[in-house]
């Protein structure tokens, strides 16, 4: 990882920071939180079992612009079974 983010899990009440060479592990069906803390891009590494479709979901997320519109957003997770929470 390189960059700042904070990351809240379902059981947490205060997001955790982490920063570069950070990971974490989200258990699957359960909810996640990641959010830019920083003024620059944020670099991730993302492994997941494959035949999830998850990875053809992140690539079809950065594909788009740097300001999508958030309904395609929400169209692209749904047709993966993701849901986003606000």
């Amino acid at each position: 990882m390189d960059g700042k983010i904070a990351l809240t899990m379902e059981w947490q009440v205060e997001p955790v920071p982490l920063g570069a060479g950070g990971s974490l592990f989200s258990p699957r069906g359960r909810w996640h939180a990641l959010r830019n803390q920083g003024a620059t891009m944020v670099h991730l590494l993302v492994l997941v079992p494959p035949g999830r479709g998850v990875c053809e979901m992140f690539a079809a997320l950065v594909a788009m612009p740097m300001q999508p519109d958030p309904a395609v957003i929400e169209a692209i997770t749904a047709r993966h079974g993701v849901t986003l929470r606000r």
